[in-house]
């Protein structure tokens, strides 16, 4: 990996609520001009005037809690956002505690040694190793629930994709950095708002608290959009594809992405030969909470597959393309049609 502050940034631990690490190297990155809301966004603002526009990208995965000790020492938990409990076994894990990360897995017994082979295991039945013998000994490890845990973390090069837990969000979190110097460098003639929010994966709090605000007119919110290439070997065109190109989420749930926003994004795509994909989901966007507050609102994706898992997979050129694309919509501020500034560029009446 070319940039050390990119790994470092996509494997750190941040479960929901957690995400003091992230925020630690965000900081390092951005220098004293971010600062910290009380629920854990962080915020940096550049330029004046209108229109009012915020980027956003979520600083977390998702994770465990740690909830109790039994008398062996293993560590009963519960998730912390969506985790599929089909990959829970196995996987090595870092519980946080005020001393620092101490490692743990979580175990199971060998197939042959199950009856059926199967785990048949749910996060109830399941519990983390921290080889602790007892109790007592667990607690001197500093592991006194409740505290979090996060998955341990890879990132890696294959071929021209790159692979890891935390592709959602962290890298969509890095394009914000790089566009973060590149406004300083030359700033708008606009208010832009760069947030990175917290506890997205349980309720997108730190997205909702900002939009609650109502300082903005249009938001952009950037994330990962999981797709179905793994669950079928023909998949329609209408599927959004890795290698494909960044994904406009033009649905999240029962919210559309908003017609002039959608406008906006195909216009400066257009003018720099970026392909896009258009891609449906069930779930909110952290888009859609700005939207419920009058701002015109988007959500601007990266292909994943096998998205919240230990691989996940995003290709380059999507990364590149989005970025692109970013420095484009940045560029444009002023060409968005109907914002809710009250200011119509390009009306049709």
């Amino acid at each position: 990996m070319d940039d050390p502050f990119l790994t470092a940034l996509v494997t750190a631990p941040g479960p929901p609520g957690f995400e003091d690490e992230v925020r630690c190297l965000l900081r390092s990155a951005l220098g004293d001009r971010v600062v910290e809301d009380t629920i854990g966004n962080l915020l940096l603002r550049v330029g004046t005037g209108h229109p009012r526009v915020v980027f956003c990208a979520h600083m977390d995965t998702v994770g465990l809690f740690a909830v109790g000790l039994d008398d062996d020492g293993a560590v009963r938990f519960r998730p912390l956002g969506r985790v599929d409990e089909a990959i829970l076994p196995g996987r090595h894990v870092r519980i946080l505690t005020p001393r620092g990360l101490v490692p743990g897995v979580i175990g199971i017994a060998p197939p042959h040694l199950r009856e059926g082979g199967g785990t048949g295991a749910g996060w109830r039945d399941l519990a983390i190793d921290i080889g602790a013998t007892d109790r007592r000994e667990a607690e001197a490890l500093g592991v006194r629930p409740p505290l979090p845990a996060a998955f341990a973390a890879d990132f890696f090069e294959m071929q021209e994709h790159w692979v890891g837990r935390g592709v959602d969000d962290r890298l969509c979190c890095y394009l914000l950095v790089r566009l973060a110097r590149r406004l300083q460098a030359d700033p708008p003639r606009a208010s832009v708002t760069l947030a990175w929010t917290a506890q997205n994966e349980v309720g997108m709090r730190g997205a909702r608290a900002l939009a609650a605000r109502r300082e903005h007119d249009v938001a952009v919110h950037l994330a990962a959009f999981g797709t179905t290439e793994e669950v079928s070997p023909d998949p329609p065109t209408s599927y959004v594809q890795v290698g494909q190109g960044p994904v406009i989420r033009a649905r999240a749930g029962d919210a559309l992405a908003s017609p002039q926003a959608v406008a906006w994004v195909e216009r400066a795509a257009a003018a720099a030969d970026i392909r896009l994909q258009l891609g449906f989901t069930a779930g909110e966007s952290e888009a859609t909470l700005f939207q419920e507050t009058g701002a015109i609102g988007i959500s601007l994706n990266l292909a994943v597959r096998y998205l919240h898992t230990d691989v996940e997979i995003v290709a380059r050129q999507d990364v590149v393309a989005l970025e692109r694309l970013l420095e484009q919509l940045v560029d444009h501020l002023h060409q968005i049609p109907g914002r809710s500034d009250g200011i119509d560029d390009h009306s049709d009446c």
